[in-house]
């Protein structure tokens, strides 16, 4: 399954798991969370959640599977960009709208739709190999499911316009965590 859930005492674990794409995010992951997501919240026992992604991938999530071809089916960026509204991603609002505590654990990759479901977590706890970017600019998109926004409020609109306007790479310093109060001294 691309979506894996394990259950630690009274936290939820669920993972991206795709290794052979570096866990490419397609259509079967928003499903998967969706379910997963659902599951938890009905849980009482369940205190609290995180979203990682398979370390065999080598990544959280390396972005949209291309390969698959559920995941782009708009002949043009003026198209794709005029159905976002209607085909907003589910697993966004999921889990955005968790009303638990929602830690996402990077552990390599987090580009593109990677980059923009850690924006919807909590808090975010990243390996010294953790590295985020938005390389939607460069094929002359905007990032989609609010992705310049949910980026604004972690690091602030000045960082968030440099990062997606310019396609630029943030890599992560190990440190511990941070918050979306405090995240933008160690990620900005």
């Amino acid at each position: 399954m691309p979506v894996s859930f394990e259950r630690r005492d009274e936290i939820g674990i669920v993972t991206l798991s795709r290794p052979e794409a570096r866990n490419a995010w397609g259509a079967d992951f928003n499903e998967g969370i969706a379910r997963c997501f659902a599951a938890m919240e009905d849980d009482d026992t369940i205190r609290c959640a995180v979203l990682t992604g398979d370390e065999a991938g080598g990544a959280f999530s390396a972005g949209a599977n291309l390969k698959d071809p559920r995941t782009h089916t708009m002949d043009s960026a003026a198209e794709f960009i005029k159905s976002i509204a209607k085909r907003r991603a589910r697993a966004f609002e999921v889990l955005a709208n968790f009303p638990k505590p929602l830690i996402g654990a990077v552990n390599g990759y987090a580009v593109g739709i990677g980059c923009i479901v850690t924006f919807c977590c909590d808090v975010l706890v990243a390996s010294d190999r953790a590295e985020w970017r938005l390389p939607q600019v460069a094929l002359g998109i905007l990032p989609a499911y609010g992705g310049s926004a949910r980026l604004a409020r972690w690091v602030g609109k000045g960082h968030a316009m440099r990062l997606a306007l310019a396609s630029r790479s943030r890599r992560r310093r190990p440190i511990a965590s941070g918050s979306r109060s405090g995240w933008s001294r160690t990620l900005g």
